[in-house]
């Protein structure tokens, strides 16, 4: 078997792996922080201001990020 064909499958297997505990089948709620990052970064797609109308005290790349993850998702967790 090619190198990169081991390199492939292996990463494909990892990635389903590191998915597979968000799969909403299994959680249909996220968790209590992703829950938070969600709604400000939620918040955020609708157009409003990260910390003067949502209001949390981490950096702004973690909610860029989520809305990002939003936005690609289409509102899913999967996103």
């Amino acid at each position: 078997m090619p190198k990169w064909l081991w390199f492939s499958i292996t990463a494909l297997v990892l990635t389903v792996l590191v998915m597979l505990p968000i799969l909403p089948v299994i959680q249909q709620t996220p968790e209590k922080n992703s829950g938070m990052f969600l709604y400000t970064a939620q918040q955020m797609v609708e157009g409003k201001t990260l910390y003067k109308e949502v209001w949390d005290h981490k950096p702004p790349l973690i909610f860029a990020i989520n809305s990002l993850g939003l936005i690609l998702g289409k509102g899913s967790l999967w996103g």
